[in-house]
C-alpha cells in the first residue's frame, strides 16, 4: 500500500506539482502557528486531526492548485471545497484567525497506481470519517457510495 506524504502548509508549496501529477488522494488540515492540528467539533465527537476535506484527482498537483484558487481569489466552480472555504474566510475565518492567531491549511498526498483506485481510496476515507464521526469533513458535501457501506456494529451501541 501506497504511503502519505507529510503534511505541508498549502500556502509554502513554491511548487504544487511537487505532489505529484498523477492520481491519488489527498487530505487538507487546519493547524496552528506550531503546525499541530486544530481540533474541530463534530456531530459524534470532536475531530483532533483537525480534517478539513478528503479528496481524490487522476492530476493530484492540478486539484491541489484548483483549491487554492478557489480558496485564495473566490474563483467559483473549479473546486467545491476551495470554494467553501474561501466562503468560510469572507464570513468567520477572521474569527478563527483571532482564536488560533496565524492558523495554516495543510495538505498531505497519497499517491495511487489510477484513477479508479484514488477513487476507491477516498470512498473508503470518507466513510471511515463519517462512521467515526457522523458527518463528513467540513468542507466535504458529498458521500460516494459506490461500493456499498461495511456491516454495522451495532455491538457498539450498548
Amino acid at each position: 500500500m501506497a504511503k502519505w506524504s507529510g503534511w505541508q502548509d498549502i500556502l509554502s508549496i513554491k511548487e504544487v506539482g511537487t505532489l505529484g501529477n498523477g492520481p491519488g488522494v489527498y487530505k487538507i488540515r487546519l493547524a496552528d502557528s506550531a503546525k499541530r492540528p486544530i481540533s474541530i467539533g463534530r456531530f459524534l465527537h470532536e475531530d483532533k486531526s483537525g480534517l478539513l476535506a478528503i479528496g481524490e484527482s487522476k492530476h493530484l498537483a492540478e486539484r491541489i492548485r484548483e483549491f487554492k484558487g478557489g480558496w485564495q481569489s473566490g474563483r467559483f466552480g473549479r473546486h467545491p471545497a476551495g470554494d467553501r472555504m474561501f466562503l468560510a474566510s469572507v464570513y468567520k475565518y477572521s474569527c478563527l484567525q483571532t482564536s488560533h492567531q496565524n492558523s495554516i491549511l495543510q495538505v498531505c498526498v497519497m499517491k495511487c497506481a489510477n484513477k479508479e483506485a484514488a477513487q476507491d481510496q477516498e470512498e473508503k476515507l470518507l466513510k471511515d470519517y463519517f462512521i467515526d464521526y457522523g458527518e463528513l469533513p467540513p468542507l466535504n458535501s458529498n458521500l460516494p457510495d459506490r461500493k456499498g457501506w461495511p456491516k454495522p456494529d451495532f455491538a457498539q451501541c450498548g
